[in-house]
């Protein structure tokens, strides 16, 4: 089965037990190697990861599971329009 790519940029919110730096650091490791992904961001205090990309968010919550032994949960996702179609409603606009 062939993977369709998403055109869609997708922020999803994780909810993961992260009590050090240390453990945030390995968390950002593992994710950022997941292709599409483009932002993370990781709260300690509130062990919430927000990630920006164009990638699989049932993927990346399975291999931060698998490579990190933590339970994670996913919070929230969803689907922006691509970035294009803005820049070319502001150049429209400024004519």
């Amino acid at each position: 089965m062939v993977e369709k790519k998403t055109e869609e940029l997708i922020v999803a919110e994780y909810k993961l037990h992260i009590h050090c730096k240390e453990c945030a650091s390995a968390v950002h490791k593992h994710i950022v190697q997941n292709s599409g992904v483009e932002k993370v961001d990781i709260n300690v205090e509130s062990g919430k990861v927000i990630v920006k990309g164009y990638f699989d968010v049932k993927k990346v919550q399975e291999r931060i599971q698998k490579k990190t032994k933590k339970k994670i949960e996913l919070i929230s996702s969803k689907f922006l329009p691509k970035e294009e179609k803005k820049e070319e409603v502001i150049e429209l606009a400024e004519l």
